[in-house]
């Protein structure tokens, strides 16, 4: 609502239009809207407070008349609050949409490293063949996976080799182990009993075999990897 006060040099109100331009016509300004230098005028502006009110009051004067216009600034005001919420709002809501955004990508970064993280956990010695799948689309972690991938190979040629040793091993000890506790019985059936020479050949038995039980043990555990 803008009201139009139309006062005297002595300040007398001569005229007020109490809405404007619709009650006030162009005949009641004290110059005439047409000429073109009606711009031109000087023009104060000040701002009064009244109460819970603000009034925004232009004033020009001209020939002893005297001009005030003042526009209530509630609406504008109320106007500037209600655009000053939206735009809380709008950024509040920019900011949890980033930050869910932030999240979801977060996650979906990192759960290739949560699968291989899983798979590397799960690995035994029974199941060194698996590889993790070379899925990724990034250069370092395609690199990470190949470097892991290769570290498995080796480990599972690794066991093998010391399964094979093992088999292999405890196959070629027992000939020369089953031999050698032919000829050591053989030498003990032909000594003096309770001599030296029976002792010793009693304790080289006894070792003969403790070595054999340690290779069957070494064969059962070979079969057992396999």
């Amino acid at each position: 609502r803008v009201e139009v006060w139309l006062r005297d040099a002595g300040g007398e109100t001569i005229h007020r239009s109490p809405g404007w331009p619709g009650n006030l016509n162009d005949a009641d300004l004290p110059w005439d809207p047409a000429r073109p230098d009606r711009d031109a005028r000087p023009v104060e502006f000040r701002t009064i407070e009244r109460g819970d009110r603000s009034w925004r009051i232009g004033t020009v004067a001209e020939d002893g008349v005297r001009v005030d216009v003042a526009l209530d600034l509630a609406p504008h005001r109320a106007a500037i609050d209600h655009v000053h919420r939206i735009l809380a709002g709008a950024i509040a809501l920019a900011l949890t949409v980033a930050a869910a955004g932030g999240w979801w990508m977060a996650g979906r970064a990192i759960r290739p490293i949560a699968d291989v993280t899983r798979l590397a956990e799960s690995l035994g010695a029974d199941d060194l063949a698996r590889r993790i799948p070379e899925t990724a689309t990034d250069r370092e972690f395609a690199r990470l996976i190949e470097v892991l991938n290769g570290m498995f190979a080796r480990l599972e040629r690794s066991f093998e080799q010391a399964a094979r040793f093992s088999a292999d091993a405890s196959h070629e000890l027992r000939t020369p182990l089953t031999i050698m506790q032919g000829e050591v019985e053989a030498a003990l059936s032909r000594v003096e009993p309770g001599g030296d020479a029976e002792r010793a050949l009693t304790i080289q038995l006894e070792e003969i075999h403790r070595l054999k039980a340690l290779v069957d043990r070494l064969l059962l555990l070979a079969r057992a990897d396999r």
